[in-house]
């Protein structure tokens, strides 16, 4: 493969991956957008809906802005600080055939170490943001389902009788 292929490939997957990036979330964004704008110009204020329904539409909107706001501030962080540890743990497993000798190598064992503890931390901290998503996540289905079932509960039927 010549090296315009491969720049031409790298182009192409970047793009693919931002066009993905994009349409995946403009949606959701867009919404929680028009929801914020309500609030600040004072047109929506949770006081305002008195009933349970309305209440539980606004508390699912607000779950899934927090689901965003983690997605969009903390996960890429934690992939980040993931990575970042990985590679650094992969550049200085200690080693006693090394070039630096055995004392060199007694020094790394407790750096060594240091290493594989910010590596747990890190997929600690990872997978604590990919639990905080998936409950928020839930908990706006969970508003929105029981908003809508309450919103059905109470919904007149049609009458009953002979329709002439």
């Amino acid at each position: 493969m010549a090296k315009g292929d491969s720049q031409k490939l790298n182009t192409r997957v970047i793009h693919k991956k931002v066009h993905h990036f994009f349409w995946l979330n403009i949606i959701p964004f867009g919404l929680v957008g028009v929801v914020i704008y309500l609030y600040h110009k004072g047109e929506i204020t949770f006081h305002q809906f008195p009933t349970q329904t309305e209440k539980l539409l606004w508390l699912s909107v607000l779950s899934a802005l927090l689901m965003i706001t983690l997605t969009f501030l903390t996960y890429p962080f934690s992939v980040w600080l993931r990575r970042g540890a990985k590679r650094a743990l992969k550049r200085t497993v200690p080693s006693i055939t090394g070039e630096q000798g055995f004392f060199a190598f007694l020094i790394g064992i407790p750096l060594w170490g240091l290493r594989v503890l910010i590596l747990f931390l890190s997929w600690c901290f990872y997978l604590a943001v990919i639990a905080m998503i998936g409950i928020s996540a839930l908990a706006f289905f969970a508003f929105l389902g029981y908003a809508l079932y309450l919103n059905l509960l109470h919904t007149p039927s049609p009458p009953k009788g002979n329709m002439k």
